[in-house]
């Protein structure tokens, strides 16, 4: 019978690096999300920073999928997810009030509905 070192065992797997900015690009696809909240163009450096980085790590994987994790890629696209969520809802969400005053838009009065004058969105108080 063959004997094993059980206190030094070596492993049979190899273990597969993770893509280099796929941590990177999921927080900054966070923060990209949770800055349009605050401040809308920290929102939006940090979206399309992440977009940039999540992109490289495509590219790698395809090139060469059996080097890298599939969890890394998996990491990635989230992070690439989050920063194309943010970037497509910046324009609307923060321009709309501007483009609409450039026209003169007023929001049209229902009985029974008040429109807020406090602040340059109208949303009805019911």
């Amino acid at each position: 019978m063959e004997q094993r070192d059980l206190l030094n065992p070596t492993p049979n797997y190899q273990v597969q690096p993770a893509l280099p900015n796929a941590t990177a690009s999921l927080v900054l696809g966070i923060i990209a999300i949770v800055g349009s909240f605050c401040y809308g163009i920290i929102g939006l450096i940090c979206g399309i920073v992440g977009l940039i980085l999540a992109n490289k790590d495509k590219k790698l994987y395809t090139e060469n999928p059996e080097l890298y994790s599939p969890f890394s890629f998996s990491t990635s696209n989230a992070g690439r997810t989050c920063s194309i969520y943010r970037d497509c809802t910046f324009f609307p969400h923060h321009y709309r009030g501007n483009f609409l005053h450039r026209f003169n838009w007023q929001p049209h009065i229902y009985p029974g509905v008040q429109v807020r004058t406090d602040c340059n969105k109208y949303h009805p108080l019911i």
